[in-house]
């Protein structure tokens, strides 16, 4: 073929331009790089978009080493198509995204940082769970063992189940076998219907897309409750039977998706008086809200607690981190006179917390159940109670000296005016001091890089260094 009669291009204007490209590129992505830092490093929900970030490149690096490239190559609807094959999960994500604005607006505004981070985070759980479940496993079934009809259903069956039963994992202190089981049946359904958009559109990113705005609405909706936040220890009867009722109208809901997606493929036998039937998404999407709010509605409380939104407090370099003194070990607090005045200690079961008065040798208990640790933190002029009753739960209370007395009312005063604090999961406590300041502030180191502190306020704050 002929290039006369074409202009031909500079080939150092075109390098000057792909210089300035890569520079403007650079510099956007040293800004959004800083940003997106320090945002998941100082800000609820930040570990765990770190840790998918981390997982989706390892299974995107996993896909292309064993060559399972069809993935990308296979041809396929285009994404703005094939969105309609998935408009039920997106009409639901819609509708739990309004409720979500609608709420966080009414409590007072939302937590950018934290969004920004839960966004992040569903993003890379919709790369990750979509590449690996429909995108390799599902592909796996297909290219092995599916000949027929049937095979093919059978390949969209296993593929989902074995999507649900890697949500096996979650089980935990806050979340028991039944409620476990119920959640794996939930993302077996949600499987089929995204195993079925899938096989329809041949497009990964159409269900990553899905996967992820439905992730997203509803975490979003759910992220002010204190069991997404914290993990609670432990839900109410009530709670669990709520969340087996949920569970179960939510996988019917599924199902009627899901049949009305099993319609629009070659795999249904259509005829011409055959309609498509498009009610089915209608009565889908009202029995999957049903089920997602309804019980809940009914039953009335289920301990669904708002999560406290504690700000974050800034840390220059003039700090002294004490992590191992003898004040965090200390049981007891002294006057003035260097006397011993008050003493927290545990009974002979250790199922109990009491605080003496050593004066007076009176005591109350202070904490009756099962707890990790307690202990004092004695300042100059106040003293400071702590102790850690569960995995993401302190009890909390600080005192001046002055007002110590003798009488018994002192002591209950003590234990009533207790706060309770909910935390990420707690790894050690201690105790931070500033430079030309004597004051010991409890500190809470946590397992998910989300270290905390107290101030003389009693005000919980996250760390920024």
């Amino acid at each position: 073929m002929s290039n006369l009669g074409k202009k031909k291009k500079n080939i150092f204007l075109y390098f000057i331009k792909m210089c300035l490209l890569f520079i403007i590129y650079f510099i956007i992505q040293q800004v959004c790089s800083s940003i997106l830092s320090d945002n998941i490093m100082n800000e609820r929900y930040g570990h765990e978009a770190h840790f998918e970030m981390i997982w989706s490149l390892f299974v995107l690096g996993l896909l292309l080493l064993y060559k399972n490239k069809y993935i990308f190559s296979q041809e396929r609807i285009r994404f703005k198509e094939g969105l309609k094959y998935v408009k039920p999960e997106i009409i639901i994500s819609c509708i739990f995204l309004v409720i979500s604005v609608i709420t966080l607006s009414s409590s007072g505004g939302a937590n950018i940082p934290v969004i920004l981070n839960i966004l992040v985070l569903c993003i890379f759980v919709g790369i990750t769970e979509e590449f690996l479940c429909r995108g390799w496993l599902f592909n796996e079934f297909l290219e092995r063992f599916s000949n027929n009809k049937k095979e093919i259903i059978l390949s969209i069956l296993l593929s989902s189940l074995v999507f649900g039963l890697i949500h096996f994992v979650n089980i935990s202190e806050s979340q028991n076998f039944i409620q476990t089981v119920i959640q794996v049946l939930n993302a077996a359904a949600g499987g089929i219907f995204l195993a079925l958009a899938y096989y329809k559109t041949k497009n990964i990113w159409v269900v990553v897309f899905s996967h992820t705005l439905w992730d997203f609405s509803i975490f979003l909706m759910q992220s002010n409750t204190i069991v997404e936040c914290y993990n609670e220890s432990s839900s109410s009867s009530q709670a669990i039977i709520a969340s087996v009722i949920s569970g179960l109208i939510i996988v019917v809901g599924y199902m009627f998706m899901s049949y009305w997606l099993y319609r629009q493929t070659d795999l249904y036998q259509k005829d011409d008086k055959d309609k498509k039937k498009n009610y089915l998404i209608d009565i889908g999407v009202v029995v999957y809200i049903i089920g997602l709010i309804g019980p809940a509605m009914l039953l009335g409380d289920t301990d669904s607690k708002t999560c406290p939104v504690y700000k974050s407090k800034s840390i220059n370099d003039e700090y002294q981190l004490i992590t191992y003194n003898m004040k965090k070990y200390s049981l007891e607090v002294y006057n003035e006179f260097g006397t011993n005045v008050l003493t927290m200690y545990s009974n002979s079961d250790k199922d109990k917390i009491l605080l003496e008065n050593s004066s007076s040798n009176k005591s109350i208990t202070l904490y009756d159940g099962k707890y990790k640790t307690y202990f004092m933190v004695d300042n100059e002029d106040s003293y400071i109670i702590i102790i850690e009753d569960s995995i993401n739960t302190i009890l909390y209370g600080r005192y001046l000296k002055s007002d110590i007395g003798d009488s018994d009312n002192y002591l209950e005063k003590v234990k009533d005016s207790l706060k309770r604090y909910h935390v990420p999961e707690i790894d050690d406590i201690s105790t931070i001091r500033f430079i030309n300041d004597s004051y010991n502030y409890p500190y809470i180191k946590t397992t998910v890089n989300e270290d905390m502190f107290i101030d003389k306020d009693d005000m919980l704050y996250f760390v920024k260094y």
